[in-house]
């Protein structure tokens, strides 16, 4: 999942670094990549609606134009494209 509130691209780099050395050491970790969809009763929601994590009552960065989401989704998307595999 990218663009969930409280992560950037650096977020979005760092787990696409993660799922690299997975795929290298012969894991299949994504199939797919999805993009945050904020969801009634959740922290996830009320992050994305107020900018603030409820629990710490700190500020948090939430990714909410189009090229930054499409941006962090790509990254994920990168992976999973080695030779020999085919998308379902």
């Amino acid at each position: 999942m990218v663009a969930h509130p409280a992560t950037s691209e650096k977020e979005a780099r760092e787990l696409a670094r993660h799922l690299e050395k997975l795929e290298r050491e012969g894991e299949r970790p994504v199939e797919g990549v999805q993009v945050f969809t904020p969801t009634p009763m959740t922290r996830s929601t009320c992050m994305y609606h107020t900018g603030i994590d409820p629990i710490t009552g700190e500020a948090v960065h939430v990714p909410r134009t189009f090229a930054e989401k499409k941006a962090q989704k790509r990254l994920l998307e990168k992976t999973g494209k080695s030779p020999g595999r085919h998308p379902r």
